[in-house]
C-alpha cells in the first residue's frame, strides 16, 4: 500500500487531496496545526512546519513514498509579512531538508506554491513568465518555489505547481467566490435583503474546482520532471461579475449587486489566468467540472 503524508491535510483543498488517496487504497496522514478534528476520516499528526526540528522527526516517522507540501498562509494580504516567509520559505525547506536528512530517496514531494507569485500580468501566464508578486504572500510563495528547485537540483524528487485559483464546497467565505454562495443563500432564506456585497468585480480569473485541482497534483507528482514548474490552471479567464451572473442564474435567486469600497483589497490583481499546456501534455489532465458545476455543488452542500 502506497503512503502519503500532506502537510496542511485538514485545510480546505488538504481533505479533498485526503479522501482521493484513500479512494485510491493509499495510506494518508495529514498535518494539522490546530486541535484534532473528529470529522476528518484520516489519520492526523499536530504540526508547525517553521518547527524544523518538529518536522524531521514526523518524516523519518513517517517515510512516505509521496509528500503533498500543502501547507500554507492561505489568503493574500498586509499583514504578518515575516510568516509568510517562516511558513512558505523556511516550513518548505524544512520539508525537503527533512526528506533528505532520513534519507528517503525514493520519496517524491509536490511543493504547492501559487500563481500569485507571477504578480500582474495582463496576457496568459506560462511557466516562462517572470515571477513578479506584488505583496508579501506571492513573494513568499516565490520563495518557497524557487527554493524547492534548487533542492531538486541537488539530488531530491521534487515537483513544484502553480495552482490558479480553485475554489468548491467547504471552502472559507473570506475567498470571493463562496462569499457570493453565502450571501445569496442568505437573501434566499431571508436573512439578507436582495443586495449583494462585493468589492471589484472586473477583475478576472482562471477558476478552477478543488476537486479537479487534487486529482492533477497526485497525476503531476507521478508524471512530472523533477525541478520543474507546472501551472494548473484552465486557460479560460471569469470576471468576477461574471461569477455573480452564473450565481443569480444557478441558484435563481433575484438580487442587486452593490459594490464597496472598503471591501476592495490594496494589491488585487486585474488579471491572473494560466496557460496549461505544458501540464496536460505531462498529465493527459482536463479540468471535468466547469464553474457552474462547482456553482451548483456549492449551493447544494450546506455551509458552502
Amino acid at each position: 500500500m502506497p503512503s502519503a503524508l500532506i502537510t496542511g491535510g485538514t485545510g480546505f483543498v488538504g481533505r479533498y487531496l485526503a479522501a482521493r488517496l484513500l479512494a485510491m487504497d493509499y495510506e494518508v496522514v495529514g498535518t494539522r496545526y490546530l486541535e484534532a478534528d473528529p470529522s476528518v476520516a484520516f489519520d492526523t499528526a499536530p504540526l508547525d512546519v517553521r518547527d524544523a526540528t518538529a518536522v524531521a522527526r514526523l518524516v523519518a516517522d513517517a517515510r512516505p513514498d509521496e509528500i503533498y507540501h500543502l501547507a500554507g498562509l492561505s489568503r493574500p494580504t498586509l499583514d504578518a509579512a515575516r510568516d509568510y516567509y517562516d511558513v512558505h520559505l523556511h516550513g518548505t525547506l524544512n520539508v525537503l531538508e527533512a526528506v533528505r536528512a532520513a534519507g528517503l530517496d525514493h520519496t517524491r514531494t509536490l511543493v504547492v506554491g501559487s500563481a500569485y507569485a507571477y504578480g500582474a500580468w495582463d496576457e496568459i501566464i506560462t511557466e516562462t513568465t517572470p515571477l513578479e508578486p506584488l505583496n508579501h504572500y506571492g513573494a513568499s510563495k516565490a520563495a518557497g518555489d524557487l527554493a524547492a528547485r534548487a533542492v531538486a537540483l541537488e539530488g531530491l524528487v521534487v515537483v513544484r505547481a502553480r495552482p490558479f485559483n480553485h475554489t468548491g464546497p467547504g471552502q472559507s467565505p473570506s475567498f470571493v467566490v463562496p462569499a457570493i454562495v453565502e450571501q445569496v443563500r442568505r437573501i434566499a432564506e431571508g436573512a439578507q435583503p436582495p443586495t449583494l456585497h462585493l468589492g471589484r468585480v472586473d477583475p478576472t480569473r482562471d477558476f478552477l474546482d478543488v476537486r479537479d485541482v487534487v486529482e492533477v497534483y497526485r497525476q503531476l507528482l507521478v508524471h512530472g520532471v523533477s525541478g520543474e514548474a507546472y501551472n494548473i490552471a484552465s486557460g479560460n479567464g471569469t470576471t468576477i461579475a461574471d461569477v455573480v451572473d452564473l450565481a443569480r442564474e444557478v441558484s435563481g435567486v433575484g438580487f442587486e449587486l452593490v459594490t464597496e469600497p472598503a471591501r476592495v483589497r490594496a494589491h488585487d490583481l486585474p488579471y491572473l489566468v494560466g496557460d496549461a499546456g505544458k501540464l496536460r501534455s505531462t498529465t493527459g489532465w482536463a479540468p471535468r467540472h466547469t464553474l457552474r458545476d462547482t456553482l451548483r455543488d456549492m449551493f447544494e452542500s450546506p455551509g458552502s
